[in-house]
This record gives structure tokens, C-alpha cells and sequence, in this order.
């Protein structure tokens, strides 16, 4: 082989490990990419999760209110008592019979 074909399969050679490590550089890079693209996944993930636990804890809160609201609204022992310990609701009803005899 003659010099100048002994550089030109030096150059080849050099240039093929120059590639087969840019692919490798590449490989990693796409790994990579990967793993924040599932991480990212993940985080979107438990984020739905926490708003729909919120969502949740606010229609629940929404709905006792209405509920105690409904339920003051239609009267009955909403567990007040008067200053003697009778239940408050009791006592004025008794004034109200009182006055309407």
C-alpha cells in the first residue's frame, strides 16, 4: 500500500468513528429527551390529579353550605338553645303560641 492510500484509509477510518459517535451523542440525546418527555408526563399528571382533589374538596364545601342553608330555611333544631338551656327553637314557639291565642 502506498502512503497516500494509507492516509486515505486513515481519513475514512477517522471519519467513521467520528460518526458512530455523533449517532451515540444523538442516541443519548434522544434518551434524554425522553426521559423529560415522561417526567413531563408525570407532573401533568399528578397536577390533574391535585386540581381535580380541589375541585372536589370546593363542590363538597358547596354543597354542606347549601345544604345547612336549605336546611335553616326549612325550620327545625338547628341545636341553638336559650339562656335557660331549653332548645331555642322550643322556647320560641311557646312565645309564639303565646301570642296568637
Amino acid at each position: 500500500m502506498t502512503m497516500p492510500a494509507i492516509v486515505a484509509v486513515a481519513v475514512v477510518a477517522a471519519t467513521v468513528a467520528v460518526v458512530a459517535a455523533t449517532v451515540a451523542v444523538v442516541a443519548a440525546t434522544v434518551a434524554v429527551v425522553a426521559v423529560v418527555t415522561a417526567t413531563v408526563a408525570v407532573v401533568i399528571a399528578t397536577v390533574a390529579v391535585v386540581i381535580t382533589a380541589v375541585v372536589a374538596v370546593i363542590a363538597v364545601s358547596i354543597a354542606v353550605v347549601a345544604t345547612t342553608a336549605v336546611a335553616a330555611r326549612l325550620g327545625g333544631d338547628d341545636g341553638r338553645e336559650d339562656r335557660y338551656g331549653k332548645d331555642a327553637d322550643t322556647h320560641q314557639a311557646h312565645h309564639s303560641n303565646k301570642h296568637h291565642r
